[in-house]
């Protein structure tokens, strides 16, 4: 981080208003000025050194009710493989039935984070 930043924060419903300042040293985390609780200030340093996120997103369904089941990860995910991980899901189909908190993936581009189903798709019945 090399300027000051603003931030807000989302940890509970105050969303207190934080600043961010460049300690100078570039590997210790900086100083934050208007968290009300300690959570807020270690969302704020980590968000300023090491932004995650959590992934959700679709996956194709074979011979299922629906085409397509939502998905999310296990773990928050580093920030900036956030598009590489979901171009890599492209490439999946699952066979129904899919159960919700199926894992589809068990490590996600070897970061050790899972992807799991969020969604239920039953076999679709032919009559």
């Amino acid at each position: 981080m090399t300027t000051e930043r603003e931030l807000i924060c989302i940890i509970c419903p105050v969303g207190c208003v934080m600043r961010l300042f460049p300690d100078g040293e570039g590997s210790a985390p900086p100083r934050v000025e208007g968290a009300d609780c300690a959570k807020g200030r270690e969302y704020a340093e980590r968000e300023a050194t090491d932004p995650r996120r959590a992934l959700t997103s679709t996956v194709k369904v074979r011979g299922g009710c629906f085409p397509l089941v939502s998905a999310r990860s296990s773990a928050p995910l580093p920030k900036h493989m956030l598009l590489p991980a979901a171009a890599s899901l492209r490439g999946i189909s699952l066979q129904a039935p899919v159960a919700a908190g199926q894992v589809i993936l068990p490590d996600i581009m070897g970061t050790g984070t899972a992807l799991l189903a969020t969604g239920t798709v039953e076999r679709k019945k032919f009559h």
